[in-house]
Parts: C-alpha cells; sequence; structure tokens
C-alpha cells in the first residue's frame, strides 16, 4: 500500500513540476490501474474487523502488496478471495485429518485415506501454489 501511494505521489509531483498544475481527472487516466489497486487495497485493510489473527492479516498485507507488481489481471478482490478460500479448505481438510486420525489411529497416508475428497486437496493444493506464485512474482 505504502509503494502504490508513493508511486501516486510522486506522478502528482513531477507532473505539477511539469505543468506548474496539479493532474486532472483525465490525466491520470494511464496510471488509473494503480489507482484502483490503492483503492482495493485499503478498502481490503481497512474492513479488516478484527476477527483475523495477526499472522494472517500480515499474510494478507504481502500477498496484496505485492499485487500491483504482478503483471497478472487478478484484482485485488480476486486475491483475497483466494487467500480465504484456501484458508477455508486448509481448516476443513485439518478437521478431516484429524478425525481421520482419532477414528483409525494413524494419520493420512494414502490416497484410498482421502476418498471424496480429492478435489479438495486438489483444489488446496492449487490455490497455494497460486497464491506462492503472485508472492514471488
Amino acid at each position: 500500500k505504502k509503494r502504490l501511494k508513493k508511486r501516486l505521489k510522486s506522478f502528482d509531483l513531477e507532473f505539477e513540476q511539469v505543468h506548474g498544475r496539479r493532474p486532472s481527472r483525465s490525466e491520470k487516466e494511464p496510471i488509473r490501474h494503480l489507482y484502483e489497486a490503492y483503492n482495493a487495497i485499503k478498502i481490503l485493510l481497512s474492513s479488516n474487523d478484527g476477527t483475523h489473527n495477526p499472522v494472517s492479516s500480515i499474510e494478507t498485507s504481502l500477498n496484496l502488496s505485492k499485487l500491483y507488481l504482478n503483471k497478472e489481471v487478478l484484482s485485488a478482490i480476486e486475491v483475497q478471495n483466494l487467500i480465504n478460500e484456501k484458508r477455508s479448505l486448509q481448516g476443513k481438510l485439518r478437521k478431516f485429518e484429524k478425525m481421520f486420525e482419532e477414528v483409525n489411529s494413524r494419520k493420512v497416508k494414502f490416497n484410498r485415506d482421502i476418498k471424496g475428497l480429492e478435489s479438495d486437496y486438489r483444489r488446496y493444493k492449487d490455490l497455494k501454489t497460486k497464491l506462492q506464485q503472485l508472492r514471488d512474482s
């Protein structure tokens, strides 16, 4: 969020130095995508109602702050949705694994152990990979 804000302010200052006035709305059109990303991040961070733990808030902030550097078409809202879906699946799968261990006195080891949840495990793995790629880009 800070980097985006700094970049937006720098555009305004450079424009003002060259033209002697602040840029109009139409003159800011080339950097509109930056404004949209900044506003989406600001809304998501301000809408955090304290129900998430600090670690997940930091993780969300890191994911979102790197978003504008990523050249993909994903918006900040879509990234947040991916993070939420991953967390939800993670909770569901951990709950299943805990119950499985209580019933079978062993951890999940084989594909047959996750019968019926294969698609959830696959989706979780895909989400995890996609989010890691977004963080690394």
